[in-house]
């Protein structure tokens, strides 16, 4: 049997996005929620810490599933949690930092 190779980047990126993508819609429903009942909507507020979750996020989630100390799975159902610790992290930063 032949050895297996090794994962190519560009498909652990896309693999990451695809496997976090219902942890983001998740969190970016929050952000709507905590901005919405704080009354401090502003669509432009909204869309870059969102960009910045996404870019940020998924770059932390790598990294975090990378360095996965744990024995259990990666994925808690439908929530993939490195990436549920990356874009919480980035997106409560964003709010910290938002006007």
């Amino acid at each position: 049997m032949a050895d297996q190779l090794p994962t190519p980047s560009i498909e652990l990126l896309i693999l990451q996005i695809f496997l976090g993508s219902l942890t983001f819609l998740g969190l970016s429903l929050g952000l709507a929620w905590k901005m919405k009942r704080n009354n401090k909507f502003r669509w432009k507020a909204y869309i870059s810490i969102l960009l910045n979750a996404f870019v940020f996020g998924n770059m932390g989630a790598l990294l975090i599933w990378a360095y996965w100390p744990f024995a259990f799975d990666i994925m808690l159902g439908p929530i993939l949690l490195p990436g549920l610790v990356s874009y919480a992290t980035v997106i409560l930063i964003g709010l910290k930092f938002s006007k």
